[in-house]
């Protein structure tokens, strides 16, 4: 977890490594993912960044707040 904050910007960053699971037991619906879009958009339209990435091996999130 890294978290940065100046006078312009705050910026949180969480890069977490993946773990095997049984997929057939976890239903994916990506609702919380949507709420979250949604809220950011609501609380700091035109004033965040959400960037969602993952790999083989890691997933990572940056968010960028500017005031």
């Amino acid at each position: 977890i890294y978290i940065h904050a100046n006078d312009h910007e705050l910026k949180l960053h969480v890069e977490n490594n993946k773990v095997s699971v049984n997929n057939e037991t976890i239903g994916k619906s990506g609702l919380g993912l949507k709420n979250t879009k949604t809220r950011l958009q609501f609380l700091y339209p035109e004033k965040h960044v959400l960037k969602i990435t993952e790999d083989d091996n890691f997933y990572s999130v940056i968010l960028t707040l500017f005031f």
